[in-house]
């Protein structure tokens, strides 16, 4: 299991590259990458897909360490 940071970093972006491509603010992709608290699932789900596509990989939800979703 990784991180939304550890995965961010391994993809070479930065947090505000990451937000603009999953269409999220800064505040919400700067919140999943420091843990600093839950965010709405839908925000999660677009971090992950922009990171799968950096990463050529598919991530899911459940692979991530200490992402908090809010329902």
């Amino acid at each position: 299991m990784a991180t939304i940071r550890e995965l961010r970093e391994e993809a070479r972006i930065t947090v505000t590259e990451l937000a603009r491509r999953a269409g999220v603010t800064y505040k919400t992709a700067k919140r999943a990458d420091e843990n600093a608290g839950p965010i709405m699932r839908m925000n999660a789900l677009s971090l992950l897909d922009e990171l799968s596509k950096a990463l050529g990989r598919p991530l899911k939800v459940e692979e991530i360490e200490d992402l908090h979703i809010r329902f």
